[in-house]
């Protein structure tokens, strides 16, 4: 099984043209026709991530972050991002990322922040599909949405607003908070009481409270980490049902290694 197989398996469920303006989703690193002997899923690629792969004779490696993604000048063993793509190259190691596309494709990282937060009646709430809103099963405080965020997250989280405020509509908007503009979409227009959401601004988190609404912040790492099981399961998936049409006991996807990455971790700790 070659890259190519692999990457078509993933533009299937996310093709790269629902990724946003700028973005840089694809084949980063490497060579499409490459027989694949193993899968690494991270969130981000990282010199750990690249020794990882070669421990483990992995040499595909899908993230959710492109680690190239503005302008390439040089590649230079005595800088981070050109040691990786040297040490990638010199291992014949294939990178590949699938960014907002997955963020924005339907059963993608927003449809799965919706489904962990059982909402209702959900929808895209931007042109571009990347964020959801959509209804909860009955209201709850914000106080409330925070235990169940930090529940849900596994990690402690921050709250913008009344902790009292009733919470019916609410929108998830994995990694980074929305633009001014995508956030006042998300909020105003669809007349949403609260988003959850990563890296919100200064300036952002006064509009929304000076505003009446409302925020549960996650680390960007918390929000966006479910990437790596959706892209196991995919592909699992696809496997098993390739391999019960072909009916081939030596398929070589029944013994293809996909692992998620056990280096990832977020960049960012809570001192205590």
């Amino acid at each position: 099984m070659t890259v190519k197989h692999i990457t078509n398996i993933i533009e299937k469920f996310a093709p790269l043209s629902l990724q946003i303006k700028n973005d840089n989703c694809g084949l980063l690193v490497g060579y499409e026709n490459a027989n694949v002997s193993g899968i690494i899923i991270t969130l981000d690629v990282t010199l750990d991530t690249i020794n990882e792969a070669i421990r483990e004779g992995c040499n595909l490696i899908i993230s959710h972050h492109p680690f190239i993604f503005n302008g390439l000048t040089e590649i230079n063993h005595d800088t981070v991002r050109g040691k990786m793509i040297y040490e990638a190259i010199k291992h014949n190691i294939n990178i590949y990322s699938a960014h907002t596309n997955v963020d924005a494709c339907k059963g993608g990282l927003n449809d799965h922040l919706a489904s962990l937060f059982g909402l209702k009646n959900v929808k895209p709430y931007t042109e571009c599909e990347i964020g959801r809103v959509g209804t909860l099963a009955k209201p709850i405080t914000l106080a409330d949405l925070a235990v169940i965020a930090k529940n849900n997250f596994d990690e402690e989280v921050k709250i913008i607003g009344d902790p009292q405020k009733e919470i019916k509509t609410l929108v998830v908007s994995g990694g980074s908070c929305p633009d001014d503009t995508m956030l006042y979409k998300a909020l105003y227009i669809h007349k949403a009481d609260c988003i959850i959401t990563s890296d919100i601004r200064h300036h952002a988190s006064l509009w929304v409270r000076e505003s009446g609404f409302s925020a549960v912040i996650a680390s960007h790492f918390a929000t966006e980490i479910s990437f790596c099981e959706i892209i196991k399961q995919l592909l699992q998936k696809e496997f098993q049902n390739k391999n019960s049409q072909t009916n081939k006991s030596q398929d070589q996807t029944k013994t293809l290694n996909i692992i998620i990455s056990k280096t990832q971790k977020a960049p960012q700790l809570n001192v205590k």
